[in-house]
């Protein structure tokens, strides 16, 4: 007999987690980088919103440190996927932000327009890969889809691209109920 899985709730949070079969871990996206997690060891899953804020704060490598440390892993036992997101020609920022960025992950500057109108631009995604990368999961565990939310606008939804009248990616991950 199969688990009652309406007794689980919704929660708004950034990272989540599932090792229960039939209980999705999910986040939704409209241009932030999703994170998706799982173990070869079929132990648990992982759902990361790394937006600007949470991958300035680390969020997929704290994540990746807790779960591997709730499921008893090591970094070799992880497998990621990292979702739709914007790309870094679509992803402007102001100076401010970027060189928040700079100072924690080193960041080099090349897309500069003069220098009394510079222009700065981030990667969310690749930033988001080199954490799971630094803290041990091998790339070839690791699938970064390189599809802009932006870009491609008539197959997702972008906040920049469409404003806040938006849908939202559902990006989930779970545990399959008959896995023997």
């Amino acid at each position: 007999m199969s688990e009652d899985l309406s007794k689980y709730q919704q929660c708004n949070a950034d990272a989540v987690m599932s090792d229960i079969p039939g209980l999705l871990a999910a986040v939704t996206t409209a241009d932030c980088v999703p994170v998706l997690l799982a173990s070869n060891k079929k132990s648990g899953v992982a759902a990361i919103h790394a937006g600007w804020r949470g991958t300035l704060e680390g969020i997929t490598s704290k994540t990746l440190k807790t779960f591997l440390k709730k499921y008893q892993l090591e970094p070799g036992n992880i497998y990621a996927a990292i979702g739709p997101s914007i790309c870094d020609n679509c992803y402007r920022v102001g100076p401010e932000v970027y060189h928040l960025f700079n100072k924690k992950f080193n960041l080099l500057q090349d897309q500069e327009e003069g220098a009394e109108n510079q222009k700065y631009y981030l990667n969310l995604a690749s930033i988001n890969y080199w954490q799971l990368l630094k803290a041990g999961v091998p790339a070839s565990h690791i699938d970064l889809l390189p599809l802009c939310t932006r870009c491609l606008q008539d197959y997702f939804f972008s906040y920049r691209g469409d404003g806040k009248l938006l849908g939202r990616q559902f990006n989930f991950i779970g545990i399959n109920r008959y896995w023997g």
